[in-house]
Order: C-alpha cells, then structure tokens, then sequence
C-alpha cells in the first residue's frame, strides 16, 4: 500500500515538473520569438509563435546576415506576402498565399532580377495565364489554365522572336 502510494506521488511529481519545465507561466513552449543561430553567432532564422502555431512573420538569414526569406503565417499556416532572396540579396521569388495555398500571382525572377516567370493561383490552383518571359522582359509564351488544367497558349514567340497568337 506505501509503495503504491510512493508511486503515485512520484507520478504526480514528475507530471508538475514536466509542466513547470515545458510551459513556463502556463504557456505554450512555442510561445513569442524563437530564434535560431549559426555556429558563427549569426542569425540563422526568427519565428513568431502565438500559442504553438507559426503567427506572424518568419525569417529566414543568410551566414552573412542577408535576408534568404520573409514568409507571414496566421494561425499556423502561411498567409500574406513570401518573398525569397538569392545570396547577393536580389529577389527571386514573390507570391501571395492565403490559408497555406498560393492565391494571386507567383513571380519568379533571375539572377539580375528581371521577371521569368509569372503564374496565377487561385485557393491554390493554377488558374488564369501562365507567362515565361524572356531576359529583355518581353513574354515569350502565355498559357491560360482554369482550376489547375491546362486549356490553351495564349501566345508564344516563333523562332524570330516575332509574337504569335495562338487558338
């Protein structure tokens, strides 16, 4: 009977410690920013959590101290603006996500910087024109889609690089 007792008391003991150590003042562990570094001491990235969900704007560093990413989240999932950086800080991609799917126009961009690639999504599907662009920014083929299927190009440049409109 002691050593029943003994028992429980132990169990119960360790489950207040394991409360006391993982949610200090009563909080989610992931709760406020976290941040995690390079073995050089550099920011490596920066999440904000609001009770153990992804909820706000998270980052993300190169070793030099360079933006890589910027992605906002709410409630766990990411929504808003997602921009991504190459080393040299010039922007390679940019889009809109709601709800955790992309929605809106996707752009994806070259070394220089000049546009390559634009896409449409809405609630996560491809939907409307899809365009590729050449490095003088002038479009070489334009696609159009409609819930994530292919209908038809709209447009493409012929061997000249002279415009074409297609069906």
């Amino acid at each position: 009977m002691k050593s029943r007792r003994f028992l429980i008391l132990l169990i119960l003991l360790v489950l207040v410690l394991f409360l006391f150590l993982f949610f200090p003042n009563g909080r989610h562990p992931r709760e406020g920013i976290r941040r995690d570094f390079y073995r050089t001491g550099g920011l490596h990235w920066e999440i904000s959590y609001d009770e153990g969900e992804q909820n706000g704007i998270s980052q993300e560093f190169y070793p030099d101290g360079k933006i890589k990413q910027i992605q906002h989240f709410e409630h766990g999932l990411a929504n808003g603006l997602f921009q991504q950086y190459d080393a040299d800080g010039t922007l390679t991609f940019e889009g809109i996500y709601r709800q955790g799917k992309p929605d809106g126009v996707l752009r994806w961009f070259d070394e220089k910087g000049n546009l390559k690639m634009e896409k449409n999504f809405r609630n996560g599907l491809l939907h409307g024109e899809v365009k590729l662009y050449h490095p003088d920014g002038s479009i070489r083929q334009a696609m159009l889609y409609e819930n994530d299927h292919y209908v038809s190009d709209i447009l493409f440049a012929s061997m000249d690089g002279v415009p074409q409109k297609t069906g």
